[in-house]
């Protein structure tokens, strides 16, 4: 038994430590080309802005071809991440119009 526990926790421990990619993402905003770093590890992502500040994802939903990331402050942000084109497509979402986003597209690579 204490050896079907032992590989139990080692098979879990490796699977989080498999599980640790950054996607490094670019898109125009305003006329000028923005970047953002999206890092895992294990299931939660953390967004990695140009200024140095970091925030994490409150909701993954990872599929076979994207990943899907979701914060709700006030207003709802979804990021998609497409795996299989390297491409990502992210929108903000408000009761209040004129605070919605318009839908951002950009390119990404997957960096270690």
């Amino acid at each position: 038994m204490r050896i079907f526990i032992a590989v139990l926790v080692l098979i879990f421990s490796f699977q989080s430590w498999i599980k640790a990619e950054t996607y490094s993402c670019n898109y125009q905003w305003n006329d000028e080309i923005r970047s953002s770093v999206e890092r895992r590890s294990g299931s939660t992502f953390t967004s990695i802005y140009e200024d140095g500040n970091k925030s994490t994802w409150q909701e993954v939903i990872e599929k076979k071809d994207r990943i899907i990331l979701i914060d709700s402050l006030n207003s709802v942000f979804m990021k998609v991440i497409w795996k299989d084109e390297k491409k990502f497509t992210m929108v903000g979402l408000n009761s209040d119009h004129s605070k919605t986003t318009n839908i951002i597209h950009g390119i990404c690579r997957v960096i270690k």
